[in-house]
């Protein structure tokens, strides 16, 4: 199993293979890749050996203050079971031109990365659901950090996904400024985007990141798929498939009575020059319309936010 960078690399070189096969006028022509980086093994290696270090044992500290539990969420029925078998998903989306906005006009004047920007818009439709001001979740990443001088993972194929709770506090605002540079500043103050907390757990029992009852969400944003693969030509071999993995594939990967891990699932990703919201959830625990009630309103505080940025000035003085 790989993950989504290691499919961009995969598809690159299936890519180049096939321009060089097309172009090459000797048919005994050797076919030529780009020089290979650090392997998975020695990357792994070298994170035991990391996970072992006094400057990570530091960051303890900070994973287990993020194990108090969250406020339970609104259920419409308590007694329904989260399986496989009862996924059921929501989608939405924004238009090209407001999708335009989010990654120009929103970084613009705020010094930005999309991940502050969903994850303000995500506390802020979650405090309309709840009636809290604090969201727990759980944030994926890439996991490719750039901890190691000697490890380049820039062609490296492998699954490095990193996963870790964030504790957003979204307290009353005024203005939107307000709320995205309090996020901001939270997020940057996650040690390392996340990474350290797997490495501690290979050590220390204490972080019980796997505790059920503390993963309600998760969010995962993939990414411009679109960049994937180079513009469709009549020449270009590969090109995106239109459809999805159905809900019946989905169950016979996973097994349809498998308990799934969240509540709720989260994914973004920006496809055909638009971001794409999906959500799920159990059908056997919350209703479609609620559901589609939340993410409607995800939406609605991400336009509110790209109004307000597009009506602002750029400010050349906050931090990355």
């Amino acid at each position: 199993m790989v993950d989504g960078v290691s499919w961009r690399i995969l598809l690159e070189d299936f890519q180049t293979l096939d321009q060089q096969l097309q172009q090459r006028e000797i048919q005994s022509e050797p076919l030529r890749l780009p020089a290979k980086t650090t392997a998975f093994k020695n990357w792994a290696e070298r994170l035991q050996t990391y996970a072992e270090s006094d400057e990570l044992q530091a960051e303890l500290d900070i994973w287990l203050s993020l194990q108090q539990h969250p406020s339970p969420l609104p259920m419409d029925n308590l007694e329904g079971e989260n399986t496989v078998a009862a996924i059921a998903t929501v989608t939405t989306s924004l238009d090209a031109a407001e999708t335009q906005a989010l990654l120009q006009d929103i970084p613009a004047v705020y010094r930005t990365q999309i991940n502050d920007v969903l994850l303000t818009t995500l506390a802020q439709a979650f405090a309309g659901w709840t009636g809290g001001f604090t969201l727990r979740l759980d944030l994926e990443g890439h996991g490719r950090e750039d901890l190691f001088d000697e490890i380049d993972l820039s062609r490296t194929v492998g699954w490095f996904t990193s996963l870790f709770p964030v504790w957003l506090n979204l307290n009353p605002f005024t203005d939107w400024g307000e709320a995205i540079q309090s996020v901001k500043q939270q997020l940057r103050q996650i040690p390392r985007q996340g990474i350290g907390l797997g490495c501690c757990a290979i050590s220390v029992q204490r972080v019980r990141h796997c505790d059920r009852s503390l993963r309600l969400v998760s969010f995962n944003y993939l990414g411009q798929i679109d960049q994937t693969l180079p513009e469709t030509t009549p020449q270009t071999a590969l090109r995106l498939a239109p459809e999805g993995l159905s809900a019946t594939q989905t169950q016979v990967v996973q097994g349809s009575q498998n308990p799934r891990p969240y509540l709720l699932d989260v994914s973004g990703l920006i496809l055909g020059g638009q971001l794409q919201m999906s959500w799920a959830y159990s059908a056997a625990i919350h209703r479609q319309d609620t559901i589609e009630q939340l993410a409607q309103d995800f939406l609605a505080a991400l336009r509110s936010l790209i109004a307000h940025c597009q009506s602002s000035q750029p400010s050349a003085y906050l931090p990355l």
